[in-house]
């Protein structure tokens, strides 16, 4: 199903990824055939899953698995794909709000130590997956396809989003 989508592309595994980044304005609006998802205050992960390996990057494409072995852990735990890139948020929650003061306590980190805030990964893209880059498949498809791969638990979470346009992608 997946090699027939269009915009899906037979590629290796990449072995670094170029973050697409939010654009920030002082402008209000709303489209109808936008996506809106809620804003994290977290640290941005990028899980790449090749076979039994699994390596956690930051947006700047520096290693991160130390500091969240836990989701480095769930990654390696997801056996319906040989090879995926998952796109997220790394977030610590203070009651039900996000807290980049407790996530600090673990960014950075050369080995974890004493009591540390629980984190999650909540994912909010996919990029590539099992030989194929599906970058240029519209956001819309790449979340119905993320959606449909995974049955999210701890600390894994799916990014709920908001879409108004046409639901029927596929």
């Amino acid at each position: 199903m997946l090699a027939k989508t269009e915009g899906v592309v037979k590629k290796p595994f990449p072995r670094e990824i170029r973050p697409m980044l939010a654009t920030l304005t002082h402008d209000y609006f709303f489209k109808s055939d936008w996506i809106y998802e809620r804003k994290f205050d977290g640290e941005r992960c990028f899980a790449m899953k090749d076979g039994n390996r699994v390596m956690l990057r930051s947006r700047n494409n520096n290693p991160i698995d130390v500091s969240y072995p836990e989701i480095q852990n769930a990654v390696e735990k997801l056996t319906n794909v040989h090879q995926v890139i998952l796109d997220g948020e790394v977030v610590a929650f203070d009651g039900d709000t996000t807290s980049f003061e407790r996530l600090q306590s673990r960014m950075h980190v050369l080995k974890l130590t004493g009591r540390t805030y629980k984190v999650y990964y909540y994912i909010f893209d996919i990029l590539y997956v099992d030989g194929y880059d599906i970058t240029r498949v519209p956001l819309i498809g790449r979340k119905h396809i993320l959606e449909a791969l995974f049955n999210f638990k701890n600390p894994l979470q799916f990014t709920e989003y908001k879409f108004k346009g046409d639901l029927a992608y596929f």
